[in-house]
């Protein structure tokens, strides 16, 4: 007993000194047997330390002789590679080639007789392993054998399921088929109705089906009803304010109810049975409800059955409202094409009125420009026979004796001037409504202008504490313009700067060129004050002959004083004069405010070249004022 005892730890001994030897050699021959090439999971996936771990094992049981920690190693490796797909000769491989491995090692190192009694301690035991790893292999794959019948057994009895299941869903669908082909064949209500019921009562569940309508009376009435004892139903209603009917319930809930075994308004007309109602809804409001019955001891409605009777429900709404719309939009179309025929006519009158209208207005327009046309020329005449007199009176010496006569000579010759002034500006305003304003463009130097406006007005200026400041016109080339035309644009635009801009303020003239399209130059000049603005609302309009801003009994009298009066003409004909000459003219101004004075600027943009190709060689001074 002892010798047994020492071979086994001489053996054991002799395991652990060659086991760096051992191992790498068992681990590659089982891989290159393991044909690694055809096998999804292979034991390159037995990790590293399950060789080292039986290994370890094995070398116990040499010396204890128990194999109870290598036999649970052992069983775990199964358990766990064929949850892995691994294939049983690989597992199986596993003792194996570490016995053939070791019996290489043994009979290299050992003489024969040694050989053969170290062979004898080992067989047993790596025989053992073999035993263990069948028996562990062959229980894991009995157990799964189990399961897979248990789960085969249990998909046997869901596809019967599934079968009758579909069975009753096909004949579900085909109903609900009938229903849709019925529905969208037709407009009439009742036959629409009747074909639903018909469809709902064929299913072996349902012994009558009835479906009420919502009433304008805020009732519930019977519009149709198919199945047994149908002619019960007839003409029976129900108020849409009672409360303790399942109808009126599922309406007011917008969910199936069914029919309670007490205390509800209609059990009489039900009788016993088992019913539910499914509420026919729109959008916006309730259509009616759908009532399903069965008899008394009949089992209650399941899910499917409900579900299927609420989907045929939907599809009677849908087409329940579509019918209903085509009744109104029918009606709607009668009465609407009624109104069409009469607004057609009381058109035809409003447009015969508007054209006599737009006629007397257009006569009307001629009239007013030739009656400022012959007033102005027929005013002119007797007012410079006024203006001959005056001066003629100037010269009398009686007069000029007697400060009193002096003062009125003078004022009347002021007023003539002014009237004057207005009569001019009435026939410029008629000669651009007329489109007969003639223009002699010549070369024109806009610095000349300027200066000789501000030369003009300088007075004026003063007598409001005004400051005038000018621009760099040196660069500006010369413009092909009517200049006695163009001084008349300046002039007004900064006649209308100086009335609105308070006393003590300013006023800038600045211009620039342009780069145009085609080669094309432009000069733009901007009369720019620190003056009371002007509402956006205004902007365009203040162009318009006779337009003006504010209320005209508040303006003072005068050219250049603060919010003075006028005609209304100064910018109608800068713009009628900005116009003919192919430019544009507009102002910009963010408010009217007359405490905060946010100011104005005007900008006139005027082309170098003009468009009127007849260009006259003119004075360039010859857009002065004349001394008369």
């Amino acid at each position: 007993m002892c010798a047994v005892s020492d071979r086994a730890n001489n053996l054991q001994r002799w395991l652990s000194e060659r086991e760096r030897l051992v191992l790498p050699r068992w681990m590659a021959e089982l891989m290159r047997k393991g044909g690694l090439e055809s096998l999804g999971r292979t034991t390159r996936d037995l990790r590293h330390h399950v060789f080292l771990i039986y290994y370890d094992r094995l070398c116990q049981a040499v010396v204890t002789g128990e194999t109870d920690e290598m036999d649970g190693m052992l069983r775990n490796l199964v358990r766990e590679r064929v949850g892995q797909n691994y294939d049983i000769r690989q597992i199986l491989q596993f003792p194996l080639e570490l016995k053939s491995t070791l019996w290489r090692l043994i009979s290299q190192e050992f003489a024969p007789a040694d050989a053969q009694e170290v062979l004898d301690l080992l067989d047993p035991i790596l025989d053992h392993s073999t035993g263990v790893l069948v028996e562990a292999y062959a229980q894991v794959t009995e157990a799964a054998l189990n399961e897979r019948v248990d789960e085969l057994e249990f998909l046997t009895q869901r596809l019967a399921q599934a079968g009758e299941e579909r069975e009753r869903a096909f004949r579900q669908l085909h109903s609900l088929y009938t229903i849709s082909r019925t529905v969208s064949s037709t407009l009439d209500i009742r036959e629409m109705l009747g074909a639903i019921a018909s469809n709902l009562v064929a299913h072996p569940a349902v012994d009558r089906c009835s479906i009420w309508l919502v009433t304008s009376e805020d009732t519930l009435r019977v519009g149709v009803c198919k199945g047994q004892g149908e002619s019960d139903m007839a003409d029976v209603t129900l108020p849409l304010s009672t409360s303790s009917s399942f109808l009126t319930r599922a309406l007011r809930t917008r969910k199936r109810q069914r029919l309670s075994s007490q205390g509800d308004a209609l059990a009489s007309i039900f009788d016993g049975h088992t019913a539910m109602a499914i509420p026919m809804l729109s959008e916006t409001r309730p259509l009616g409800v759908v009532v399903i019955e069965a008899e008394p001891q009949a089992v209650s409605f399941d899910s499917s059955i409900a579900s299927f009777v609420q989907a045929a429900t939907e599809q009677a709404a849908v087409a329940l409202e579509n019918a209903q719309l085509y009744t109104r939009i029918t009606r709607f179309n009668q009465d609407l094409e009624e109104k069409v025929r009469q607004r057609t006519s009381e058109l035809e009158e409003i447009n015969k009125e508007q054209e006599r209208t737009n006629r007397d207005l257009e006569r009307l327009g001629r009239t007013m420009s030739d009656f400022i046309n012959i007033a102005a020329h027929e005013l002119k005449t007797p007012l410079t026979l006024i203006h001959g007199y005056s001066n003629i009176l100037q010269d009398d010496s009686t007069i000029r004796g007697n400060p009193m006569l002096v003062k009125i000579l003078g004022g009347i010759i002021k007023g003539g001037e002014r009237l004057y002034d207005i009569i001019e500006k009435m026939i410029d305003v008629s000669m651009i409504d007329g489109q007969i304003l003639h223009l002699c463009p010549a070369p024109t130097s806009v610095g000349n202008l300027v200066h000789t406006l501000a030369d003009k007005n300088a007075q004026a200026l003063q007598e409001r504490r005004l400051a005038l400041l000018l621009g760099d016109f040196r660069e500006l080339p010369y413009i092909e313009a009517d200049s006695q035309r163009l001084f008349q644009v300046f002039d007004n635009l900064l006649l209308n700067a100086i009335k609105y801009t308070p006393d003590g303020g300013s006023i800038e003239i600045d211009a620039w060129t342009l780069e145009g399209e085609a080669e094309e130059e432009w000069v733009e000049v901007v009369f720019a004050d620190s003056g009371i603005g002007i509402d956006i609302e205004h902007q365009e309009r203040i162009f318009e002959k006779f337009y003006q801003t504010g209320r005209v009994a508040l303006h003072s009298s005068g050219k250049t004083k603060f919010k003075g009066g006028g005609p209304g003409l100064g910018l109608a004909i800068a713009k009628g004069i900005v116009d003919a000459h192919g430019g544009k003219i507009w102002v910009k101004s963010e408010r009217h405010d007359e405490q905060t004075c946010p100011g104005s600027q005007f900008h006139v943009v005027l082309p170098v070249k003009s468009p009127i190709r007849t260009v006259e060689v003119r004075s360039p001074f010859s857009y002065a004022p004349t001394s008369d």
